[in-house]
């Protein structure tokens, strides 16, 4: 199946809205009040009364209801001024909106119904089959994300970023039966590239760009080439339906020129679909769209061209058709501006608190109500039969999603293993460039495990009387080994926006995400684990003993290592978990070392089951630093009799613990 071998879709969507639920202040209350006297009118009144009992609330109404349909090859702008709905509208129409459930566990707390945080209305349709019905579960295939800030690994190369997003979802946009060939893939990878302009840089790292000074990880792609890679890995997993969040934001105008001409030239090219959020640009790349939605405060729509005849060779340029549209509503716009900075200027709302201004505000929003009374009197009932068309006819071709006889299948295609292996391929070869961090672990594995051998140089051979200083031997190398687990932490903050900006696309699935993260980072971690309690081990003449022999110092080895590498893999889960939901490293940094302060305490040596109060010593069975101190201790010394009431012994165990029925 070659490249551009997609389905064709229309995606039409029927009153479509979005509010969310606020509860006004008394200043609110009185500004509002103010306003309505001053004249603002009933058309600036965005809020309503929630229904209800319970207290006082209202509804802020981001997108009003809207129609519209996007036809296949179609590229959509949805502009406005900030603030007024353009994010949210394109978030409703890829579906990453969801209507709110109320808390129910706050319920019983409170004994007071908790009303939704949000409410979406209207629906979605692609090719006629409704968002959320039977039969749905193929849309996520078909459609495709790319957010405002690209989510790209920096250690990866553009083949292997496209490569990659081929591997995982080639087979979910193409719809085909069978797996694609490697060498199906690799050609569909390379054309994506071609396509976008980036077989200069196809084998250059993506870098970091969000680290503006030097090293390996600044180095990589320009803001424009970032972007139309994230396009490249839209176009190679087959997507009919591309939403696009700002995709032009933070370029330089010439890179935002390219950007849009690549969408352009995609579009025409193989009939997919491309709906974009944008601010005002070049005039040359404006008239690259084939549509424009317009909206003004309040999501309230005063311009809308997606009715359905979509933008063809006998279709008047968008610009022009917002330049008519305007003018024959007496807002004509003059000569050497812009036509899209016209239109945004003429409906951007007046800071309320400028009372010099006044009185321009009230002709400003005088001008903003007339053009959406316009809208809604005369295009909004067109713009709906069309809609009903659409509906009612959706197949746009021989092998439409609706077609007769199509076989569902699920959203993801791909199996666990498949996942697993692919996942498990990239991370291996990230982890092995990505030396900043490897440096980082290891040399800290190596570098405390130096220190604490010499701090405590011998201590094994210093005899039975010391066996107090040989235990806080024990318990240092627990800590800081299980500590050594914090180098990764700012590994998992990263990954995890990549985490959640590919699942969304349904690349992948949990299980195989967690699976391949946990041996990839297991082996390196365990390794640097394992350097670490032998160069502390070797200096502190634990290795070997003249009464034991080579067996079963060897077995005493294994066993205090495996006590270490439990109580480090422990901690870090601990630390993966909360990494992975902080956003940022400095929140990621406060909850662990809180959470590590705590578990700490309760650790075996310093603190146990003999001198914890009665209601507390049970905290102890919940740090991993208690276990592995217990675990650890066991097997280096049992060679000590207890008879000093400083040693261990496997009928005793050591404070307090009945440890040896780990070891027998």
């Amino acid at each position: 199946m070659a490249l551009g071998e997609r389905y064709s879709v229309a995606v039409a969507f029927a009153r479509v809205s979005f509010a969310v639920a606020v509860t006004p202040s008394p200043s609110r209350e009185k500004t509002e009040t103010t306003r309505v006297a001053r004249g603002g009118g009933k058309e600036d009144a965005l809020r309503s009364p929630s229904p209800g009992p319970g207290p006082a609330a209202s509804a802020k109404t981001i997108v009003s209801p809207i129609d519209g349909v996007i036809r296949p090859g179609s590229l959509v702008a949805i502009m406005d001024p900030s603030g007024c709905g353009k994010s949210t509208l394109l978030d409703l129409l890829a579906g990453r909106k969801r209507p709110s459930a109320a808390a129910v566990g706050a319920f019983y707390l409170t004994l007071v119904p908790i009303r939704p945080r949000w409410r979406v209305g209207g629906d979605v349709y692609f090719n006629g089959r409704r968002r959320g019905d039977d039969g749905g579960e193929h849309i996520p295939r078909l459609t495709s994300y790319v957010p405002q800030h690209d989510v790209l690994c920096a250690h990866e190369t553009v083949l292997e970023a496209v490569t990659f997003a081929c591997a995982l979802r080639a087979d979910h946009g193409y719809l085909k039966p069978g797996r694609a060939r490697a060498t199906e893939r690799a050609h569909h990878s390379r054309r994506a590239i071609e396509l976008c302009g980036l077989s200069a840089v196809a084998n250059d790292v993506v870098g970091d760009a969000n680290r503006g000074g030097g090293g390996e990880s600044a180095r990589g792609l320009s803001g424009g080439q970032r972007r139309r890679l994230s396009i490249a890995k839209a176009l190679v997993a087959g997507a009919s339906v591309c939403f696009m969040d700002e995709p032009t934001s933070g370029l330089s105008s010439s890179d935002a020129a390219t950007v849009i001409e690549t969408l352009s030239r995609l579009r025409r090219a193989f009939s997919c679909s491309f709906a974009c959020v944008i601010h005002a640009t070049r005039a040359r790349a404006f008239e690259a769209f084939t549509d424009l939605v317009l909206l003004a405060r309040g999501g309230r729509c005063v311009f809308n061209s997606l009715d359905g005849g979509g933008g063809g060779a006998a279709a008047s340029p968008t610009p022009k058709r917002v330049e008519d549209y305007l003018a024959a509503l007496g807002h004509a716009k003059p000569r050497g501006v812009p036509i899209a900075e016209y239109a945004l200027d003429l409906i951007t709302p007046v800071d309320e608190s400028e009372s010099d201004v006044a009185e321009g505000r009230a002709a400003r929003v005088d001008v903003s109500n007339d053009l959406w009374r316009r809208y809604e009197d005369f295009v909004a009932p067109a713009m709906r039969a069309a809609l009903d068309v659409a509906i009612a006819r959706p197949g746009t071709s021989p092998r439409s999603i609706t077609a007769a006889g199509a076989r569902p299948r699920e959203t993801r295609v791909t199996c666990a293993w498949r996942q697993f292996r692919v996942l498990f391929s990239r991370d291996a070869r990230l982890a092995r460039r990505n030396r900043d961090v490897l440096l980082a672990i290891f040399g800290n594995a190596i570098l405390m495990g130096v220190l604490v051998g010499v701090v405590f140089l011998d201590v094994r051979n210093s005899g039975p009387e010391n066996v107090q200083y040989q235990l806080s031997f024990v318990f240092m190398v627990i800590v800081v080994g299980a500590l050594n687990a914090n180098a990764a932490v700012p590994v998992y903050v990263v990954d995890a926006e990549i985490f959640s900006g590919e699942t969304s696309e349904n690349m992948y699935s949990v299980f195989p995400y967690a699976a391949s993260k946990a041996l990839t980072w297991g082996l390196i971690n365990g390794l640097a684990t394992c350097v670490f309690a032998t160069i502390t081990l070797v200096l502190a003449g634990f290795a070997t003993s003249p009464t034991d022999s080579i067996a079963r110092a060897g077995a005493n080895y294994g066993r205090f290592l495996l006590a270490v590498l439990l109580a480090f893999f422990a901690t870090d889960a601990l630390m993966g978990a909360i990494a992975s939901r902080a956003t940022s490293h400095q929140a990621a940094n406060a909850v662990i070392g809180g959470a590590l302060g705590v578990l700490s305490l309760f650790n075996g040596f310093t603190a146990n089951r003999r001198n914890l109060p009665t209601w507390l010593f049970w905290a102890q069975y919940a740090s991993p630093f208690y276990w592995g101190f217990v675990a650890a201790s066991v097997p280096l010394m049992r060679a000590y009799d207890p008879g000093g009431g400083g040693g261990t012994s496997d009928e005793d165990g050591w404070n307090g613990a009945d440890s040896s029925r780990w070891w027998r």
